[in-house]
């Protein structure tokens, strides 16, 4: 059986408030991949049921120079679904690469805010700035992999804080074209990545710049060109965006990617 809903209420076309429900009609099963014995591992997961909050504000002043836009949202989830991972079925004895599904025991909330705020102070100048703030409940399950053993599972690839901030300034040149100028910093907590390790990546501040010429004039036929030189990773900043920790081995990650310069050759016909 399957439902889903949604009420919404509006004073305004910049303000709003909803309610939402949804039941899924199926729940995935138990995922072995290219199993070597083919066996189930564990009942059929019960299918979530949702119901979410949310509260909106979009707003425009100073002769539209300026935007602010506010979201604050509310989620409950009975029966989460939780995926375990493992290359080696320690139940059977058979090495595979395993997924399984399993429910979380209770419920789960999670609840935050959105921010987005943009503001033009001078000619042909933007300023960009936004931030998420995400809280979710940690869970409890029964680890398929572990004899009936409940384990608490953090909320995985969710940062608490995130923000970035953005500076776009464009210079009008002869002949229609122009130069355009970008820098974006990009700040992140860290965060879980496994539902075994429960280990947070580190934070993370990233910062990427841009130069362009652009709307250049190609011939009296109307193409353009466009010609940028970009940077990713421009103050070279290095951080773990995967953390496992191992008996073996110790502590291993995976790194970002470090600074990293190009150069864009664009036509438009």
């Amino acid at each position: 059986m399957r439902g889903a809903g949604s009420i919404r209420w509006s004073t305004s076309p910049t303000t709003w408030a909803r309610r939402r429900w949804s039941t899924p009609s199926t729940a995935p099963a138990s995922r072995p991949v290219a199993p070597t014995r083919a066996r189930p591992i564990t009942p059929p997961s019960i299918p979530e049921e949702v119901t979410a909050y949310e509260l909106g504000l979009k707003s425009q002043f100073w002769d539209s120079r300026g935007r602010f836009n506010l979201a604050l949202f509310d989620a409950t989830v009975e029966h989460k679904q939780v995926d375990f991972t493992l290359p080696f079925d320690p139940n059977s004895g058979v090495t595979r690469t395993t997924a399984v599904t399993t429910n979380a025991l209770g419920k789960v909330q999670s609840r935050g805010a959105e921010l987005e705020f943009s503001l033009m102070p001078v000619e042909n100048l933007t300023l960009r700035l936004s931030h998420a703030y995400t809280d979710i409940d940690a869970l409890r399950t029964v680890d398929p992999f572990g004899a009936g053993v409940q384990v608490t599972v953090q909320p995985l690839l969710a940062p608490k804080n995130a923000s970035s901030l953005a500076v776009d300034y464009l210079v009008p040149l002869a002949n229609a074209s122009a130069l355009k100028f970008h820098l974006d910093g990009n700040w992140s907590d860290g965060f879980y990545t496994s539902e075994y390790d429960q280990t947070l990546t580190d934070r993370s501040t990233v910062v990427n710049a841009r130069v362009a010429l652009v709307d250049v004039p190609m011939g009296s036929g109307g193409a353009t060109a466009e010609f940028s030189l970009w940077s990713r990773n421009l103050l070279d900043e290095q951080h773990l965006f995967y953390k496992l920790n191992s008996a073996a081995l110790g502590q291993t990650g995976i790194f970002n990617d470090p600074r990293t310069f190009g150069l864009d050759v664009t036509v438009h016909f």
